[in-house]
C-alpha cells in the first residue's frame, strides 16, 4: 500500500461545528491550488482543536508540495499560487482568524489573517511596456479588449482604441511574441505587491527574432556600421530590449 503523508490547515476562530459547508469549501478550493498535485492530494476530514482542514498526501508528490509551499515563503511562488495564499489569508481576516500549514506538527506556513496590518491601496498610471504574445482580441466597444501572454506565461489585460488599431494588431494574432507600449493602470495590493490592472496599447514593434549564430554573423561581417558607433555595446543591448 503506497504510504501517505499528512498535512493540516489551522483556522483558529473556527470548529467543526462553527464552519459552514459553503465556507469550507471556499477554503478547500483555494488549499487545492496552493497545494498543487490535485490527484495526490486528498481531503479527509475537519478535526477538532480549532478548525483543522486534514488532507492525505501521496507520499511520492510530498517533496513537490513542500516545494511549491516553500516558494511561498521565499517569495518566489508562481501567481496563481501567490493568489491563493492571498485568498485564503483573506478569508482568515473575514473569519477574524489567523492560521497556518502543519506538516509533522510544526508549521511550515503562516497566515497573519486579522493580524495583518491593512495596506491602502493605491492605483496609479504610468509608461508601461510589455513583451508578448496577442491570443484574443475583438469587441465593439471604442476600447476592444486585448489578451497579451507574456514571456513568462502570465496573462495581460490590455485594450486598444480604434477600429483600425485593433484591425493592425490583430495582424499578430497567435504570431511571433511582440512589444506593446502603453499606458498602464498599476494598483498595489494589501501584499504591497503592485499589480497590472490593464494596459492601454498606444504603440507596438515586432520583437528580433534573430539566433545568437545570426547576431554573431552579423557582428563579424565587414563594413556592418557598429564600428563607426561610439558605444555599440549599448546600442546591442538597446536594440534587444535589455535596456
Amino acid at each position: 500500500m503506497e504510504s501517505k503523508e499528512k498535512i493540516t490547515f489551522s483556522i483558529d476562530s473556527r470548529t467543526p461545528e462553527t464552519l459552514p459547508m459553503s465556507r469550507l469549501a471556499e477554503y478547500l478550493s483555494a488549499l487545492s491550488t496552493l497545494y498543487g498535485s490535485d490527484e495526490y492530494v486528498h481531503f479527509d476530514v475537519v478535526e477538532k482543536g480549532s478548525a483543522l482542514l486534514q488532507v492525505w498526501v501521496d507520499e511520492p508528490v510530498m517533496t513537490t508540495v513542500m516545494t511549491q509551499l516553500a516558494s511561498v515563503g521565499a517569495g518566489t511562488a508562481a501567481a496563481p499560487i501567490h493568489k491563493a495564499y492571498n485568498q485564503l489569508d483573506c478569508l482568515l481576516r473575514g473569519d477574524n482568524a489567523v492560521g497556518a500549514v502543519h506538516v509533522h506538527g510544526g508549521v511550515v506556513l503562516a497566515f497573519p489573517g486579522r493580524n495583518r496590518k491593512i495596506v491602502e491601496t493605491v492605483s496609479i498610471t504610468k509608461p508601461t511596456t510589455i513583451d508578448g504574445t496577442v491570443i484574443k482580441i475583438g469587441g465593439r466597444d471604442s476600447s476592444i479588449p486585448v489578451t497579451l501572454k507574456d514571456l513568462e506565461g502570465q496573462v495581460v489585460r490590455c485594450q486598444i482604441r480604434g477600429g483600425a488599431n485593433a484591425k493592425k494588431l490583430s495582424r499578430h494574432y497567435l504570431e511571433a511574441p511582440i512589444r506593446v507600449h502603453g499606458s498602464g493602470r498599476w494598483s498595489r495590493g494589501q501584499d504591497g505587491k503592485w499589480i497590472l490592472d490593464i494596459l492601454d496599447i498606444d504603440s507596438w514593434e515586432i520583437l528580433d527574432q534573430s539566433s545568437p549564430e545570426d547576431l554573431l554573423s552579423v557582428l563579424a561581417s565587414p563594413d556592418n556600421g557598429w564600428a563607426q558607433m561610439s558605444n555599440p555595446q549599448a546600442e546591442w543591448r538597446k536594440l534587444r530590449g535589455l535596456d
